[in-house]
Order: structure tokens, then sequence, then C-alpha cells
């Protein structure tokens, strides 16, 4: 049974694992060995971020929804019971408003009479266990078997038994903790600088990765960091804001088709781990900048290896090595990385019948167009099974 469930934001994340081996000891101690405790992959969510604002009367503390990504915590298991009791809420007649009376159990609230949600059934101090009403501040909502009894504070131990109800407050009261504690990590605190995840729209992140793989190449976080360059997430990040003037129909037509490839892989019955959560990702709207969006670049870079691989798999050596060469080529996919004497880029060409042809040089060609290339043939080599025709000295001009 669910007993709390609360969206936590992922930059929070690491405060609840800090936690959870602490809950757990308490909860064994208190002989709730059955609580389990689940941390939800990151999703995009909504959450309050508390900010300090400068105004004319100095420093003021103000709420602000931001969307960022959270994970869901889920605490599971049965709720205290004694001899089949179960403490559904406190009622506390301190409180001057009245809705703020009642204060529920986590996960008692469905078993709540709708008359106690609002004045009660019973008059105020009313206590079904001793039937007399007097002053009391805080009675207590017990529940079994669907009978529900409104018993006063001083009179629960008299009613369930002394050892037995302490148990069961102590059992509750750690329920009760635990959701405190959960509700106050929903919030994002206020810091020098925003402590949340940017989001992008996942259908914009897929195209944009399209289009900075097949212009750039694609690069990994790993290498990046080992090659001190920009990675295609981190590239993705940077021209993100200009995503309205660089995405056309026809990109945004490929990242659907990418999407629904992606959705595709991931349900395959053989789907490997990366697959399943390439395609949890694409579930969503928006993607994460931490969490999601270097797994998206990741699933774009295979859809168009595999693409590519469809084209070259019946590939065929051309020419003669120092021929010369001339014809139209489809550049396929780019690769690029940095040397001393500054970037250096792999072309990844195939003509119409699918035979390819490689071409490494400091120049910059746009992605997925054809160009009219004339080189000399410089080998004959094969790469994973695909034969290939190396090409050196060459003049690239658009078709």
């Amino acid at each position: 049974m669910e007993l709390i469930s609360k969206m936590i934001p992922a930059s929070r994340i690491g405060e609840v694992t800090k936690k959870l081996k602490s809950w757990q000891l308490r909860a064994k101690k208190l002989g709730m060995e059955a609580l389990s405790f689940k941390i939800g992959p990151p999703q995009p969510s909504t959450f309050r971020m508390l900010t300090y604002v400068e105004t004319a009367h100095g420093q003021e503390l103000r709420s602000t929804r931001v969307k960022t990504m959270g994970c869901l915590v889920e605490v599971t298991g049965e709720p205290p019971c004694i001899y089949g009791w179960q403490l559904l809420a406190k009622i506390d007649h301190g409180e001057p408003i009245l809705s703020s009376r009642l204060k529920v159990t986590p996960g008692s609230f469905n078993l709540i009479p709708p008359a106690y949600k609002t004045t009660g059934p019973l008059p105020e101090g009313y206590c079904e266990h001793c039937h007399t009403k007097r002053a009391r501040r805080h009675l207590y909502l017990l529940h079994r078997e669907g009978k529900v009894m409104q018993v006063g504070k001083g009179c629960v131990k008299d009613f369930i038994g002394h050892g037995s109800a302490e148990t069961l407050l102590r059992r509750t009261g750690f329920l009760e903790y635990l959701y405190s504690c959960l509700e106050t990590l929903e919030e994002i605190p206020e810091g020098s600088g925003p402590q949340y995840e940017h989001c992008f729209s996942v259908r914009d992140t897929i195209a944009l990765a399209w289009l900075s793989i097949t212009n750039h190449g694609y690069v990994s976080k790993a290498r990046a960091e080992e090659e001190r360059s920009m990675s295609t997430a981190q590239r993705v990040v940077q021209i993100m804001p200009s995503a309205g003037t660089v995405l056309n129909d026809a990109l945004l037509e490929i990242a659907d088709k990418i999407i629904e490839e992606i959705k595709a892989a991931g349900e395959a019955q053989n789907a490997s781990e990366f697959a399943q959560r390439a395609a949890y990702h694409v579930g969503f709207e928006e993607v994460g900048q931490e969490h999601g969006l270097g797994v998206l670049c990741g699933a774009v870079q295979g859809y168009i290896r595999a693409q590519s691989q469809e084209h070259v798999n019946q590939s065929q050596w051309q020419g003669k090595v120092g021929d010369k060469f001339s014809g139209e080529l489809k550049l396929e996919r780019t690769s690029c990385w940095e040397t001393a004497f500054g970037p250096k880029r792999l072309y990844v060409f195939s003509d119409e019948s699918g035979n390819c042809f490689v071409w490494g040089t400091s120049k910059y060609l746009e992605g997925d167009q054809s160009y009219r290339i004339s080189g000399k043939i410089k080998e004959h080599d094969e790469y994973r099974g695909v034969k290939q025709t190396v090409l050196t000295r060459c003049k690239a001009e658009p078709c």
C-alpha cells in the first residue's frame, strides 16, 4: 500500500539518499520492517522555488514556479495497526482555522468519513470511549473494520492498552515525520544561483542533436573531457536559445521520425538498457539538461549510424589506388576531434549505389546534403565489415 508519495527535485535527491539509511534503521527499531522506500527515475515536473528579491524595502523572499527534473519518492507498506485499530488522524482544536484542525496520518485520507473533514459529526471535545464532552485540545480518530471512533488523547491508552497505544502513536508519528521531511524537500531552496535543472523540448532536442551530429559529428561527454572540447549535448544546449530560428518543418519531421524509432527500439523484446532509457525520456514532452539530454543525443547518434549502415552494407571499393576521382556523393555523417593543429574532421559519404567513401580534412562541410567531390583515391580500407574508398586532396562543391 502506498503511504507517502512525493515528487522531489532531482537536485535534492542526494539529501533523500543520505537520510534513507537512518529512516530504515528507525523503521526497524519500531518494528516497521515492511516499509519500503523507492526513488523513481527523473521526469519533468514543476516545483516551487524560493528566492530573495531586492526591493525598495530590502530583501523579500518570493516564490516562483519552475519546471525542472524531479524524482518520485514513494514509501509503501502497511499502515500501523494495533489489535486491528489504525490511527487515521489527530484532531487539534487549538487550530483557529477549521480546515487545519484535522492532521491526517499518511495513507489514511480515504478512510476518513466526509463528515470529519468539515465540522465533525460529534460535539467538540466529545470522546466515544468515556462518553463525556469536555474541553480537549487533542482527539484521535481510530478505525477498525469500517468503524471510526473519536477518542480523547487521555483515553487512547485505556481504549487500546497502555503499551499498545504508545507503540501505535510512535509508529504513526514516524510516518508523519517522514511526510514532513519529504515535504520540506519539495521546494527548491534559495541560493546564490538557480539550483534547478533546465528542461528542454524533447522534439527540439532531437532535431538539434541531429543537426549538430550531421554538421560536427558526435562527441560524447567522456571524449569531450579528454580532448577538452565541446560535447554534442553541450552544443545542443548552446544553440537551444536560437531553436526558433534554426529549426524548420523538415528538421522537426526528422525529429518525429527519430522519436518513433527510439520508442520502437525501447519496446523491442531484446531492447538494451540504453534503448529503454532513451524510450523512457522521449515519453515526456521535455527532458532535463543533466538527466536525459545526453542519452537522447546518444540515441540520435545510434539512429544516424543505423541509417548509414543500411546504405553501406553493400559497399564495394571504387577505382584503383592512385587514380583520380570525381563524382556526386551524399554526406552521411561526420566525426570531429581536436589536434595540435586544430580540428580534424572525418566525412563519410555514399553514392547512389551505396558505396562508402571517406575523406579526412580540416575543412568544414554542412551536413545532410550532396557534394561534387573531386580528388584522389588514397587507399582501399575496411571498417566494421564495410568496404571504404578513402579519398585525399579533395575539392567539395555543394550540388
